[in-house]
């Protein structure tokens, strides 16, 4: 009987009614501005690698329990209970798993399902629950772990019949869901097949299927996870507000793992030329893809406001060939310090150049900080310093006979000393006990994890060697 339902089910896959892909043609970059995603409900869905593991339910959004009647008149959703086999990629150490929903929707467009964060959800996830293979719970960074894919058929390979992701722009969201809580900015679109293989394909259903109860079309939803050993995820379950959206454009998305092939949504369309001009095109950094819409991130958990989790490593917007100039910084130009063996430091967000201003002591100025409004009282001669987020630290000798000391002080970068901060004046006599050992040179600061500062007091020691041909001097430096 399993056998004879599964063969069943793939023949409703794949017998959709034969035709000829559309003439290839390189698609437009058209927005449509008037486009508004429309709620039709909400459904819990279960991926699953086991044959009889995916499953579709209406459910309640705040409670997730199942709801008797499909909200949406007409649309229904039902599991596809072959066998899906997951893909283990060892290079890049994830695994891809997915599941297929047959879909109902007599009269409907671009039906999507976009993932939603409820009070029943994993913490600020989608997810309502993530196991391992062996059936156990997996907790809070397992679920944040799970991002949204295309069904692979080989690592690097996307699924031209499985590649159903789709992402929007938060401004998207933001405007076209209307009031209520907004999804996640990504989801996946059902497709109506034109051909046996579902390589051509529509988003529009027919408005009669003639009082039949037939699925004509099918969405893929596919997710990629961390091989982690026993954390490695086998089952996703998660919540999903189906959308309706008007306009006619298709929307499809090249996700990073196609980039290195060049399909897109698993179509063999080098730089998308070769998609149908219908096709509205999402592409992340890395592609070269020429048009469409790129985006640099896609939050896949937490608020708009504050992401704890993004579909892939979000780019440094300061990043730049090595050698050029940081494209984030301003050039400071104009402006005259007058500073004898001057040096540069940065911490965070502030740069201060460092210097001493003929005879004055050392002295420094804040490029982008606060300016210095007084001089602090630090020697010239044989000082250092070291540049903190919000304070500078500093150190130099004090010569005081038979005995010398170093001292070090902290000050604010407006130049007034910091009262939170006792100095430290630390005797230095190793140099009386060695003879002719002597401190010859400045402190040297070197920051250390959770905020300490390791202070490193050097000596210099000058030997004379003497033999039949004259005398040298050694220099032994610590």
């Amino acid at each position: 009987m399993r056998a004879t339902l599964i063969l069943a089910v793939c023949a409703t896959l794949v017998g959709c009614s034969p035709g000829t892909p559309p003439v290839p043609s390189a698609p437009t970059d058209t927005t449509n501005s008037s486009s508004h995603l429309d709620l039709l409900g909400y459904v819990q869905v279960t991926t699953n690698a086991d044959p009889l593991g995916t499953q579709v339910q209406w459910v309640n959004p705040i409670t997730l329990k199942p709801q008797s009647l499909e909200p949406a008149a007409g649309v229904q959703f039902r599991a596809v209970t072959a066998p899906t086999p997951l893909v283990n990629d060892t290079v890049r150490g994830e695994r891809y798993l997915h599941s297929t929903l047959q879909v109902h929707a007599p009269g409907r467009r671009n039906l999507y399902l976009l993932a939603m964060d409820t009070p029943q959800t994993i913490s600020d996830t989608a997810f309502t629950s993530v196991r391992n293979d062996a059936g156990a719970l997996l907790g809070e960074a397992a679920a944040r772990a799970v991002k949204p894919a295309h069904r692979m058929s080989a690592p690097g390979a996307a699924h031209p019949a499985g590649s159903d992701l789709v992402v929007f722009t938060e401004a998207e969201i933001a405007a076209r869901t209307g009031g209520g809580p907004a999804p996640f900015p990504w989801g996946f679109a059902a497709r109506v097949c034109l051909n046996s293989a579902c390589t051509a394909y529509t988003r529009m259903f027919d408005p009669d299927s003639g009082g039949m109860l037939t699925y004509p079309g099918r969405v893929t939803l596919a997710f990629k996870v961390p091989l982690s050993g026993a954390s490695t995820p086998r089952s996703v379950s998660g919540t999903f507000a189906v959308y309706q959206e008007s306009g006619d454009d298709i929307r499809v998305t090249q996700t990073t793992d196609e980039q290195a092939s060049g399909t897109v949504a698993g179509l063999n369309a080098p730089n998308a030329q070769a998609l149908p001009s219908t096709f509205r095109v999402t592409h992340f950094p890395g592609s070269s893809v020429p048009f469409g819409t790129r985006l640099n991130a896609v939050r896949t958990s937490g608020l708009a406001s504050a992401p704890t989790g993004t579909l892939f490593a979000v780019a440094d917007p300061c990043a730049a060939p090595s050698g050029s100039q940081d494209p984030c910084f301003t050039p400071v130009v104009g402006r005259w310090f007058g500073f004898y063996g001057s040096s540069m430091q940065t911490s965070g967000q502030n740069t201060v150049i460092f210097g001493e201003p003929g005879g004055f002591g050392m002295n420094w100025e804040s490029l982008v900080g606060p300016q210095r409004t007084s001089d602090p009282s630090v020697p010239g001669y044989r000082s250092s310093a070291l540049l903190l987020p919000d304070r500078i630290l500093t150190g130099h000798t004090v010569p005081d006979m038979p005995t010398q000391f170093f001292q070090i002080g902290r000050w604010f970068i407006g130049g007034a000393t910091d009262p939170a901060f006792q100095a430290v004046t630390v005797p230095y006599e190793l140099g009386y006990e060695l003879g002719n050992a002597y401190s010859d040179l400045p402190l040297s600061f070197h920051p250390l994890t959770g905020g300490d500062v390791l202070v490193v007091a050097p000596y210099q020691q000058n030997t004379a060697i003497c033999d039949g041909s004259g005398c040298f001097t050694d220099i032994f430096q610590f």
